[in-house]
């Protein structure tokens, strides 16, 4: 259990996009920012925001977080209408492991036109790696998997959006699982790494899997 919720709490930790706190303003149609054009200076764009991702605003009267439609430099717009307010600083928008999560055995209906992700521990047999049993070092071994579910079509967008949000999403979250990251417990194989399969296509949804190879060694208890 303590190993699981190292790797869950690993993937937790993603940010695949973010403006850090910075002045924004909220429109009907979503968020914007006033560029100066100077040299290097963050937008929307250089940020790594795309359509497709969910976006969880903070620091605004309304935080309610949404599905991303379109960017521009200056300019995200999202699927529901939302009320306007003033540019103010001390805001963000980022975006991370989507809000909906089937954890193992905690069921999720998925929403339509929202992306989530499903979870999976595979523990696999453990061998001793010293001779004395009692209090001897086992290693263990097995793989955390990962689903990633991004929408794959959003009103206006009739014929699809397009794999780029999820596989920037996924790639973001495989980084997070370098071969030899220690999370708590547990340890990234250092000589698997993380990869992801093909991309599978469901109605309203894209789907990639992410599978984390793990190790473990832990002492060994003998009982009376």
């Amino acid at each position: 259990m303590a190993a699981k919720l190292a790797l869950r709490n690993r993937a937790l930790g993603l940010v695949v996009a973010t403006t850090g706190l910075t002045t924004l303003s909220a429109t009907a149609t979503g968020y914007a920012r006033t560029l100066t054009g100077a040299p290097g200076e963050s937008t929307f764009l250089t940020e790594g925001f795309d359509v497709g991702m969910e976006l969880v605003p903070a620091g605004f009267a309304a935080n309610t977080l949404d599905v991303i439609t379109g960017v521009s430099a200056a300019a995200i717009t999202v699927k529901n209408a939302r009320a306007v307010e003033v540019a103010a600083s001390g805001r963000s928008l980022s975006v991370g492991v989507p809000l909906l999560r089937s954890w193992e055995m905690v069921g999720l209906t998925p929403v339509a036109g929202r992306p989530y992700v499903e979870e999976e521990f595979v523990h696999a047999a453990a061998a001793m790696r010293t001779f004395a049993t009692n209090g001897g070092q086992m290693h263990e071994e097995g793989l955390y998997i990962l689903k990633w579910y991004g929408v794959s079509t959003l009103p206006g967008f009739p014929v699809g959006i397009g794999d780029r949000a999820l596989r920037k999403q996924v790639d973001a979250l495989r980084a997070r699982f370098a071969p030899g990251t220690v999370a708590g417990p547990v340890q990234i194989d250092p000589e698997h790494a993380p990869y992801t399969g093909q991309l599978i296509q469901l109605t309203g949804w894209g789907c990639l899997i992410l599978t984390a190879p793990w190790r473990a060694r832990s002492r060994n208890a003998v009982l009376a």
